[in-house]
């Protein structure tokens, strides 16, 4: 899933989140083309993509395989808590 709008690509970073992690993961960054490449390869695997150009820039400086520093810990938290927003489906049976 993608953002409603078409994000703008100068820089672009993946990260990896689960609850049992000391923080978010940097797995892949990229600026330029390869910011725009890393774009459309989340959305082509239907990875929800979210334009956030000054948390990409700060980010984009945190090697891949390095956790969030902690400086961004609540941008990133408000970021995970809106994707986990927009992803919620309806559980199938449910009347929701």
């Amino acid at each position: 899933m993608s953002s409603r709008r078409r994000p703008s690509a100068d820089h672009a970073v993946a990260l990896q989140y689960h609850h049992d992690m000391p923080a978010p993961l940097i797995v892949a960054k990229g600026s330029g083309a390869a910011a725009a490449r890393l774009v459309a390869l989340a959305a082509q695997y239907g990875i929800t993509v979210v334009d956030r150009a000054e948390l990409a820039e700060a980010l984009v400086m945190v090697d891949v395989g390095d956790y969030i520093p902690e400086e961004l810990y609540r941008m990133v938290a408000e970021l995970l808590a809106f994707v986990s927003r927009i992803e919620r489906r309806p559980v199938e049976g449910s009347n929701r």
